[in-house]
Order: structure tokens, then sequence, then C-alpha cells
């Protein structure tokens, strides 16, 4: 559905002055975060001013009422091909709108920043961390929701840490229960299935230039990312900002012969949940890269993984005992409803690099 363009009064594109009070009104509407506010005005202003692939046409956008900012839509872009054609997409995050003295917060601002930034010049709009709240607003805005793409698969390595660490245990309880999350899996961890099992092949580090050789040679859907190496490399290293989640591994799995089989991304550190921005596999290689993944993870003491789901492989991910939970949704919007139903089946390469889940924000 075409999304007509009409000036809002009030909405305008992000500016350098804004930077300060669009970090403060994320602080507020997110309480959970624990990024200071020095550290957020930076980080804002490298991914939505400074971004490599930023577009003055298509830029992250201010609700502001008598020079108060009061909403939000942080936009990145990304380069992918549709059927071997050029597509831009436009990536939507941070999307907030500030709070009155009662806690409430108008609605007429939310729906009239998105629907400004759905009427924008780009050829796809994607939201793929998006709470109940914007998933609401997008579908009455016109925009659809990628089912294959809305869910998450969570595979435990030490099941009690795991429960500490997604909060299944209230806070209050933590000091006391870490001790026996401890003993509980050392004995867990041994015996199958949570014991993964152990892959006959061969796992190294790669950097983004040999990711990119791997991806160049991957079998492709019709809607894939369209990388090149310094936008690629910008990613990844803002990614390697998240403070919380340890470092971001980079693997490429290889049979003992030498074969590329796949590989995968993810942040380790030790009893936290680990989580997977890409994980990738040639045809009929996928369930040997998924334990490799486990496997290693398993080794350096993670409590859990957790990733977007991969629709293509779900049956291999089931196989290995990864739970699966509907949520953050996915939601997409294009003028082309070719380009809409390839999300909504299943037709994609559309890994945490091309959305917003790169985004220390995020984690």
């Amino acid at each position: 559905m075409a999304i007509t363009k009409t000036a809002t009064k009030g909405i305008r594109p992000l500016e350098q002055k804004d930077i300060g009070q669009v970090s403060t009104l994320f602080l507020e509407s997110f309480r959970n975060k624990k990024q200071s506010e020095d550290c957020l005005n930076q980080y804002f202003r490298e991914i939505y001013l400074e971004h490599p692939l930023r577009d003055p046409e298509i830029p992250s956008l201010v609700f502001e009422n008598s020079g108060i900012i009061e909403g939000f839509i942080g936009v990145t872009l990304g380069k992918m091909l549709f059927r071997g054609e050029p597509v831009t997409a436009a990536v939507s995050s941070a999307f907030v709108v500030k709070a009155d003295a009662s806690g409430n917060r108008n609605p007429l601002t939310g729906i009239s920043l998105l629907r400004e930034f759905l009427g924008g010049k780009q050829d796809l709009s994607v939201a793929d961390a998006a709470n109940e709240t914007t998933r609401q607003l997008w579908t009455k805005s016109g925009g659809a929701i990628a089912y294959p793409y809305s869910f998450t698969w969570t595979r435990p390595l030490q099941p009690l840490q795991a429960m500490l660490e997604l909060d299944a245990v209230p806070s209050t309880l933590h000091r006391y229960a870490k001790p026996g999350a401890w003993l509980g899996d050392q004995v867990a961890t041994q015996i199958p299935p949570i014991k993964p099992r152990r892959p006959d092949c061969r796992v190294e580090d790669i950097d983004s230039a040999v990711l990119l050789d791997l991806w160049s040679t991957l079998p492709k859907q019709s809607l894939v990312p369209d990388y090149d190496l310094n936008s690629l490399q910008w990613l990844i290293d803002k990614a390697c900002e998240s403070e919380t989640e340890g470092p971001l591994a980079m693997r490429v799995v290889r049979s003992q012969k030498g074969k590329a089989l796949g590989w995968y991304v993810y942040f380790r550190k030790r009893n936290s949940i680990g989580r997977v921005l890409q994980i990738a596999a040639f045809p009929g290689s996928m369930d040997v890269v998924l334990d490799c993944l486990i496997h290693e993870a398993h080794g350096e003491g993670l409590a859990a993984l957790r990733g977007r789901a991969e629709p293509d492989h779900l049956y291999v991910f089931n196989k290995r005992f990864c739970a699966f939970q509907g949520r953050p949704w996915c939601l997409v919007h294009s003028p082309d409803p070719d380009i809409v139903n390839a999300f909504q089946s299943a037709d994609v390469f559309f890994s945490g690099f091309d959305g917003e889940l790169w985004m220390k924000v995020n984690a």
C-alpha cells in the first residue's frame, strides 16, 4: 500500500543540534538502557548523521513543538538487490514519543512521524526490533508484518544461568540463586541434550573481507543485501561498540578438507546470552554450522545463544533443542508489493546486519 507524502507540521530532518534532546528522550523512554547520555550523543550522531550510506533525502526525523523534541524516528540506509535490481532499504530505529506528566504519549505524534518516514523516497522500509505499539502504528499506516522473520530462537547452554539472564527469576533473588544455578549447571551441561555434540570440522577466525568473499558465493534469495567492504566493516565496527555483550566473534566453518560450509557472527561473554547477528550456511550444511556455534559457545561458558529465526532452517534449529519465541516484530513497507511478498514468503536473506539488531541500543 502506497503512502501519500504530505509535509506534517512539526516534523523535520534530524540536525546536529537535536542530538542532546533525542538522547535524553530515548533514555527517558527506555529506562533499562544503561548508556550514559554523553556516549549516546556520540553514538546517535555517528549512526544517524555520519552513516556511510546516509542520504539527506531519506533522513532521520524529529517532531518538534516550540523548540522541544517530542518524537524521533532514527533512519539508517542499506543497499539491497531484488531479483538483481538495486533497492534502497531504510531501517527505522529508536522510535520514541515523549510522555506527558501523566506518563501518556500522544499517538498522533507517533503515527505522524511514522507516516512521514514510510512516505520517503526509499524502496523498502523496515523495522525489525519493533514492539507491540510500533506494530499497531505500522499496520495502521499501511505497513505489513513479516511473520517469518518475527521469531527468535534461544539455545540454552547453562539452563539455570540462562534463566537468571533472561529474568525468569526475580532480580531480588539473583544473589541467592546464582550459587545453586552454577552447581546445577555443572551437572546439566554434561547430560544430553544440553551437552552439545562435537562436530567434525574446523573453525577459523575471519575478518570482514573474508566474510564478504563467503557471502558472494552463497546461493541467493530474491531479496538480499548488497554489501560492500566499507559499509560492512562500518557495521561490524559499530556492533563491536556494545559495552555489555563481550567481544564479537566471526568464524568460518570448514570441512576437514578445507571446504567452506558456512559462518557465524555472535557476541561472546561468559555466563551471558550470546546474541547471534548472522549465521549462514551453504546448501546442506546448516546443521554442522549450528553444531559448531553451539559447541564453541558452550566451551566459552555462555549461558545461552539467541538470534533471529532462520525460516529455511527451523527444523535444524528445532533438532538442536532451540526454543522459539514470537517477537520482536519484523515490519516492512514498500510501494512494490512483490518486495513485501518476498518478506512474507521467507524469500529474503535478512540478518542482524541488515536491520537494526547490530545497534548497541538493542543489546
